[in-house]
C-alpha cells in the first residue's frame, strides 16, 4: 500500500498508515450550537419536570377520591413523558463524545465505517462511478456499490472531500479523471 499525502492544513482527518493498508478517521461533531441547544433543553427540562409532577399528582388524586381522571389530561400526560424522555435523550446526547468515522483502505478494497453499528465492505471490483460532484451549495462524494450509492464524508469540508477523493482514486485504482468540479445541470 503507497503512503497517502497529508490531508489539508487544518483539516479534522487523520491518517494511520500500516504495511497492509491505510485507515483515514475523522469525527462527526455537533458543531455551534451546542452551548445554546444545551441550554435551551436544560431549562425547557426544568419545566418540564415541575409540568410531570403536577399532572401526575392530579391524575393519582384521581384515583384517590374513587374519580375517574379526565382522559385528555391522561393522554397529555402520556405524551408529554414521551416527549420529555425524547428531550432528556436529547440533552445527555449533547455531552457524548463525537462519532468517529473511519475508512480503511487496503490493496482488496475499502472498509466504511460511519458510524459504530454500520460498516460497509467493498471490494475493488465491485466500487464504481468514484465521483465528487457540486450539488447546490454542497460538495458531494460518492462511489456505486452495486445498485446502491454510497455517500462519504458529508461532514467534512471541501478541500478535504477534494483530498479524500484523490485518495481514494489513487488508491482503488479507478481510471476515472479528476476533472474540476461542476456544478449539476451544466455542461462542461
Amino acid at each position: 500500500m503507497n503512503k497517502i499525502e497529508t490531508p489539508p492544513f487544518d483539516s479534522i482527518i487523520t491518517v494511520e498508515n500500516s504495511f497492509k493498508g491505510v485507515t483515514i478517521k475523522w469525527k462527526h461533531e455537533v458543531v455551534g450550537s451546542r452551548f445554546f441547544s444545551a441550554a435551551f433543553l436544560f431549562f425547557w427540562l426544568g419545566g418540564w419536570a415541575m409540568a410531570e409532577v403536577k399532572v401526575s399528582t392530579v391524575i393519582i388524586r384521581s384515583f384517590a377520591n374513587s374519580e375517574f381522571p379526565n382522559l385528555f389530561l391522561v393522554f397529555w400526560f402520556g405524551c408529554w413523558t414521551i416527549g420529555g424522555l425524547a428531550a432528556l435523550s436529547a440533552f445527555f446526547g449533547l455531552f457524548m463524545e463525537p462519532t468517529v468515522i473511519s475508512l480503511y483502505i487496503d490493496h482488496l478494497g475499502i472498509v466504511y465505517q460511519p458510524d459504530k453499528s454500520k460498516k460497509i465492505h467493498a471490494e475493488m471490483k465491485q466500487i464504481s462511478n468514484l465521483s465528487i460532484k457540486r450539488i447546490g451549495r454542497n460538495l458531494r462524494l460518492s462511489f456505486d456499490l452495486g445498485a446502491k450509492r454510497i455517500e462519504i464524508g458529508s461532514e467534512l469540508n471541501e478541500p478535504e472531500k477534494e483530498w479524500l477523493y484523490k485518495v481514494l482514486r489513487n488508491s482503488l485504482k479507478l481510471q476515472q479523471s479528476y476533472s474540476p468540479i461542476q456544478i449539476q445541470g451544466e455542461s462542461g
